[in-house]
């Protein structure tokens, strides 16, 4: 179970931490993914480095599928956040 405040102050409850997820849906966090991964994977001469692609290619796939399996996005918020 995750929490978080509202713009009202108020701690409301986020089943799943969906709320977070639809929240970083929208505001692009695929798109940006995707921008972020093919620029880091470009070497000096802008053709892809294979090793950084294989280090890149699955934390990419589970950002492009966030909003069907949220498993590994919710472990790792949960590790983060435990107090």
């Amino acid at each position: 179970m995750f929490r978080f405040k509202d713009s009202d102050g108020e701690i409301k409850k986020d089943p799943e931490a969906k709320k977070l997820i639809s929240y970083m849906v929208d505001a692009g966090i695929k798109g940006k993914s995707v921008q972020i991964a093919q620029q880091w994977c470009k070497d000096e001469f802008e053709n892809i480095d294979i090793t950084k692609y294989q280090i890149m290619d699955i934390p990419q796939q589970l950002i492009l599928k966030i909003d069907d399996d949220n498993s590994t996005f919710k472990r790792e918020l949960a590790s983060m956040t435990s107090v």
